[in-house]
């Protein structure tokens, strides 16, 4: 098997949902096996260009199971806090040696992203309504699969369509969006597949996609409270939480990921570009308003919506010649995007008055 097959046979994976109707660590056991025989069919060829053996390889891959299996299995037994230093220890902890090196990614400024909230009206959010849950409203904060409850995030997409399908599809006209650039670059810790390719693929590459299939179980019973696919990628996000100091060697501002509605049948575009998604944790509390450093890092546009788009923008230019452009350009997504991108920014931390 080449490389690029390999990645081809990894995306399906990740979108096949196997043994959807199994325990969750069952689930994880048929997802690792799959896996291993992908590597044992590898080309020879393609460990030189790993830099390790297949025996090394399957040897941390195999790790890497273990211990996410070792860490749901301590969480059902109530042992919360060794659940999470289990995860802690085979990914962050610089002090041990069979720790598994992960990739880490800078996010150049400027980058845009979209963030969507749904509203029940035609009337629109604030700017700052549309930045994370503020301090003193934190009760709001849900258990999602990369949320702890109490625990303000923010959450950004790569797409207006992406952040629409992550909010199970609410009513697209009255539903408020907006753009934010980063103001200076972000460290991201990137468990998404959409920039996965032969060119410059390395041995933690792989580690990154092996977690990232963990991390991506759909969830079995949508209107269940608990959700056991949620354990590791909240411990992810708590050990992220844990190295918060800029000094730390292992620090990251988030995580990037793959939404799990990528690729299902109900989706209306094909580009995995279009989900994936970022989490960003705030870097400090406070009893009420909203995290000063993450107010730095973002510019934020206009507050709108695609009807009121749709009102006060009725022709878009960038569609006077609509035959360079994609399905996705110019559908209402792509119209809206453009229109986004373009309106200018704001700190964020200049519209916020203690």
């Amino acid at each position: 098997m080449t490389l690029s097959a390999l990645i081809r046979n990894i995306k399906d994976l990740h979108k096949s949902n196997i043994g959807s109707d199994l325990y969750v660590i069952d689930r994880l056991k048929l997802q690792r096996d799959k896996l291993l025989s992908y590597i044992e069919d590898l080309d020879y060829s393609v460990f030189d260009v790993l830099g390790n053996s297949e025996h090394k390889i399957k040897a941390n891959i195999n790790y890497i199971y273990e211990n996410a299996i070792w860490c749901i299995e301590t969480y059902f037994h109530g042992r919360f806090d060794k659940s999470r230093e289990i995860i802690f220890n085979t990914f962050f902890d610089k002090n041990n040696r069979e720790r598994i090196l992960l990739r880490y990614d800078d996010v150049r400024s400027k980058t845009p992203f979209f963030r969507m909230r749904s509203n029940e009206t035609y009337e629109l959010y604030t700017q700052l309504e549309m930045f994370h849950i503020p301090f003193e409203k934190r009760s709001l904060t849900t258990n999602q699969r990369y949320s702890i409850s109490g625990y303000p995030c923010l959450y950004l997409g790569t797409s207006v369509y992406g952040c629409w399908e992550e909010l199970n599809r609410p009513n697209i006209d009255m539903s408020n969006v907006v753009a934010m650039n980063n103001i200076e670059s972000l460290t991201i810790m990137d468990l998404s597949l959409s920039g996965i390719s032969t060119n410059l693929f390395t041995e933690e590459d792989l580690y990154n996609i092996t977690l990232s299939l963990i991390c991506s179980l759909r969830v079995n019973d949508k209107n269940s409270p608990f959700k056991p696919e949620y354990i590791i990628p909240q411990a992810i996000l708590g050990c992220m939480i844990r190295r918060n100091d800029k000094s730390d060697p292992y620090y990251c501002d988030g995580i990037k990921y793959t939404s799990s509605f990528y690729d299902t049948k109900r989706c209306l575009f094909d580009d995995i570009t279009l989900f994936d998604n970022y989490v960003i944790p705030i870097k400090q509390s406070m009893e009420k308003g909203y995290c000063k450093e993450l107010m730095s890092l973002f510019a934020i546009s206009s507050t709108t919506s695609i009807a009121i788009n749709k009102i006060l923008n009725p022709y878009s230019d960038h569609l006077q010649n609509s035959s360079a452009y994609d399905d996705y350009e110019i559908s209402e997504f792509g119209i809206i995007e453009h229109w986004l991108r373009n309106d200018k920014k704001t700190p964020v931390s200049q519209l916020y008055k203690e």
